[in-house]
């Protein structure tokens, strides 16, 4: 079943999710990750883009941006209010938006105001 609101219409016109699969929204395939963050930066880092193709979960074609992915990331979990951030399938973009949306955050604020 798929939820049809406001939220859904926004997200269904990014190029990552259409439509959003609201069913996995909050049971997808998601992991949670601690610190590492900086030895998984400097791994990707120092491998060529046709080994990081063979790593598990990357395709030949994200290969080539998944060091500034890693940062991206890296800088996130930094800004991040939370210590554990998780990962799941769906770009930075639509994770904070869903979040900002999640009834159960009480729209609490992702990155904090510093």
């Amino acid at each position: 079943m798929q939820r049809t609101t406001a939220a859904h219409d926004l997200l269904s016109q990014t190029t990552t999710v259409d439509p959003v699969p609201w069913a996995c929204a909050n049971r997808g395939a998601r992991r949670r990750y601690g610190r590492g963050s900086r030895r998984l930066v400097a791994f990707v880092t120092r491998i060529v883009v046709a080994d990081r193709a063979e790593l598990e979960g990357v395709s030949a074609d994200r290969s080539p941006p998944l060091v500034a992915g890693a940062l991206v990331a890296e800088a996130s979990m930094r800004a991040s209010t939370t210590k554990s951030p998780e990962i799941c399938p769906w770009a930075l973009k639509e994770g904070l938006m869903l979040r900002k949306l999640d009834p159960e955050t009480d729209g609490d604020p992702v990155v904090s105001s510093r």
